[in-house]
């Protein structure tokens, strides 16, 4: 009898616990696959890994990290973007810095990488990558 209640207790005090780690898993691996699939995103790492500047900075096998930090606004035409990303090389690391905006009037696009103290402009101008 006294084993069924101490089971019953534990069952009382885990469950919580794993409703609680099961939610906070499909929250944060819904932002980090979600700022993934963003064309922003996309986009601005498909130009890094090709930059020589970045190469340079980072070494080869550019790749992204796992804490990315997006804010994207929709709003009708209207698309903006800002994402940090952390980024790492066969030589160094560093954070790759996105602002995007597009509207029906506008285009703007720009990328730079800080790594150490340097901060390198990767792309500014439109956004080069088709949809």
């Amino acid at each position: 009898m006294n084993k069924k209640i101490i089971a019953g207790i534990g069952c009382l005090i885990l469950l919580p616990i794993l409703i609680v780690v099961v939610i906070g898993a499909i929250i944060i691996g819904g932002l980090y696959f979600g700022s993934k699939s963003t064309v922003e995103f996309t986009c601005a790492m498909s130009i890094t890994k090709k930059s020589d500047k970045a190469i340079e900075a980072l070494g080869e096998n550019i790749t992204d990290g796992y804490f990315i930090m997006p804010r994207i606004t929709i709003e009708g035409t209207k698309r903006e973007a800002y994402i940090s990303i952390p980024v790492s090389g066969s030589k160094s690391s560093g954070t790759l810095y996105v602002s995007s905006y597009r509207d029906s009037f506008r285009n703007d696009f720009s990328v730079f990488l800080e790594s150490g103290e340097k901060k390198i402009p990767i792309h500014k101008g439109t956004f080069p990558c088709t949809e």
